[in-house]
């Protein structure tokens, strides 16, 4: 990802023929085209990066009552021994996605793809060991690091899938990487009950060991070259030492000298392709991201609070509904199998894991479909606040009532579907300043930050609702606390709904817009 400071130190030839020459689409033809197979066979690998996670995260709550037996704890007890497993979770990534997203602008993908992959992978093993040896200590220490890992790796993914589909079915690409990720949930809640009675529950859980290491090593078959389409292409040997255009986005195209630790980079434009090359100097560091030589970052802390200072009040109003919508919904799968055998399957794990799983399994199936509604049709804030009403009435439906909880665990799963395809596309645009346009090249290395911010946003969050749950469920004695509790924080998401519509017609409509239908429909590259 090119730096922005450099990206805009054109050359004064480039700079009087091309004044402004990152507010302009770049033609097709201007760079050397990739594959449309290549993003695709990219968006299957990046959708298993977080399988593994996916199914491993949700071990405790599949294996609530056979982890509690297995542990010979008594129920309060296990209450804040489940919930302080997602804590520890989500507590070091109130921090860290921040720091992981500074860290993949800095570092690039593919290092922080494999270093964080690495610690996912050993903090699952150490949860599993803490399993086998009944130590809740060690299974906390290793659900810390679990947490470490997976949501940087989150960062990552999110990343990479952005730079390959930029302003182009990123709606639909973001919420298919969603979807499989929560096919892990889904398979974890139907296979975790019926392992742990065929296997046992220490086997049950070490299952989500081995996912773990599958999704890791399909991050390291994604890390060889395929971290982003300049990646690929230095991979493949089109440098600017051919002449050729290694890489394309919507709006400017880069082409970088082959990687050397001795040398800088200067940067001019090229006046036929509007192409930014950088050039061999000896005054500037350089820094190898992917293959490529990039200039080195030196941004202070002034430069990074300036940097923050320029994000959008509709990105932090977007990443607001970020964090009250996922709280209505993962706080509640922590404690879901629990809560359905109390009031309507008595120790019956199996069925309990299968209801469990309908949200999850809801959102893969509409995934595709409200991807490609949200790319072509727009209107995302009225989708996130339909969504908040849903969520109000499902949990009032399941705190309140006695209905068959399939109906509202069907409402619960059409409205995660829909705030998961939208929201995070939302903060990418919010944070980029999307126009119809195209995206803005110099506002382009925020986007590993601004992911980062949500992400710890959430997870402060995620850190202490368990928590709350956890104390509300024991001080009421049962779940309508509870439910009561999830139903305001989906109230106060429809508000935000409200700000973010006046927000985001003053900053030019750009979430309620449909720019795949404005600027590619002419042009589709399959």
């Amino acid at each position: 990802m090119a730096d922005s400071s450099t990206t805009a130190n054109y050359s004064a030839a480039g700079s009087q023929q091309h004044p402004d020459p990152a507010l302009e689409p770049v033609p097709e033809a201007a760079a050397y085209p990739i594959s449309p197979r290549l993003r695709w066979l990219v968006l299957f690998l990046t959708c298993f990066v977080l399988f593994g996670n996916f199914y491993a995260y949700d071990n405790p709550a599949a294996l609530n009552l056979p982890l509690q037996i297995h542990l010979g704890h008594d129920y309060d007890r296990w209450q804040y021994e489940l919930n302080l497993l997602y804590s520890v979770y989500a507590l070091p990534n109130m921090f860290l996605p921040f720091i992981g997203g500074v860290l993949l602008d800095r570092f690039g993908k593919q290092r922080s793809l494999l270093w964080f992959s690495s610690i996912l992978v050993l903090g699952q093993i150490l949860f599993s060991i803490g399993v086998a040896q009944k130590s809740i200590r060690l299974m906390l220490v290793g659900r810390c690091m679990f947490g470490i890992g997976g949501e940087t790796v989150g960062v990552v993914q999110s990343a990479i899938t952005s730079t390959w589909f930029r302003d182009k079915e990123l709606a639909f690409a973001l919420g298919l990487n969603l979807g499989v990720a929560r096919l892990g949930s889904v398979v974890n809640a139907i296979m975790s009950p019926r392992l742990e009675k065929w296997i046992g529950v220490e086997f049950a859980v070490w299952a989500g060991t081995a996912t773990c290491i599958l999704s890791f090593v399909v991050s390291m078959i994604l890390s060889v070259g395929l971290t982003s389409p300049a990646a690929y292409q230095a991979l493949s040997g089109h440098s600017a030492s051919t002449g050729e255009t290694i890489s394309h986005f919507d709006t400017v195209s880069t082409t970088m000298a082959p990687c050397d630790t001795e040398c800088g980079a200067s940067s001019s434009i090229d006046a036929d392709s509007h192409a930014t090359i950088f050039e061999p100097c000896q005054s500037n560091p350089v820094l190898c991201e992917d293959e490529l030589c990039t200039p080195k970052r030196h941004q202070s802390t002034a430069g990074l609070l300036a940097s923050l200072a320029g994000l959008s009040p509709s990105f932090w109003t977007v990443s607001v509904l970020c964090v009250l919508l996922y709280s209505t919904v993962i706080p509640f799968n922590n404690i879901a199998s629990d809560f359905l055998m109390s009031k309507w399957f008595p120790n019956d794990t199996e069925t309990a894991g299968v209801v469990m799983s309908i949200p999850d399994s809801v959102s893969v199936l509409l995934i595709p479909p409200v991807g490609y509604f949200v790319d072509h049709y727009g209107r995302r804030i009225t989708l996130l606040f339909v969504c908040s009403f849903i969520l109000m009435a499902s949990h009032l439906l399941l705190g309140l009532t006695m209905l068959n909880p399939v109906l509202p665990m069907l409402m619960m799963g059409i409205s995660y579907c829909i705030y998961g395809v939208t929201v995070w596309p939302s903060i990418a645009m919010a944070a980029t300043s999307h126009s119809r346009s195209g995206w803005q090249v110099e506002e382009l290395p925020l986007l590993g930050i601004a992911f980062g911010i949500a992400s710890s946003l959430l997870n402060t969050f995620l850190a202490l609702v368990p928590l709350a749950v956890a104390q509300i469920r024991v001080s009421f004695g049962s779940f309508v606390g509870v439910e009561l509790f999830f139903v305001t924080f989906a109230f106060v998401a429809a508000l935000c709904c409200l700000v973010l519509e006046q927000l985001d017609r003053l900053e030019g409509g750009a979430l309620q817009g449909a720019p795949a239908l404005d600027d590619h429909d002419d042009h589709d590259d399959e």
